[in-house]
């Protein structure tokens, strides 16, 4: 089964000198739930649950920037678990 995401192209012009974070969001939005399955039990409609830094070859302050710009362009909320982060898709 083939996947894909949508986009519009205003993440064009507040994510184009950010290329990490733009990659980050891709991986989130291929991950995010979107149906009733096993396999995302206790995630919301919209939300992933996402690794660390290494899980996608970033350093650690890569990963870092890459959150913040999300957040800061109100694509992305994080929330930090014992289980890891999840990420919630705003926009």
């Amino acid at each position: 089964m083939a996947s894909y995401i949508k986009l519009s192209r205003d993440y064009d012009k507040t994510l184009h000198h950010y290329p990490n974070a733009f990659n980050l969001l891709a991986i989130i939005a291929l991950r995010a739930k979107r149906t009733e399955s096993f396999a995302n039990v206790g995630l919301e409609f919209g939300e992933a649950l996402i690794g660390d830094h290494k899980t996608y070859g970033l350093s650690e302050k890569s990963y870092r920037i890459a959150k913040e710009k999300l957040e800061k362009f109100k694509i992305v909320a994080f929330k930090g678990t014992s289980k890891g982060t999840i990420a919630k898709l705003i926009d």
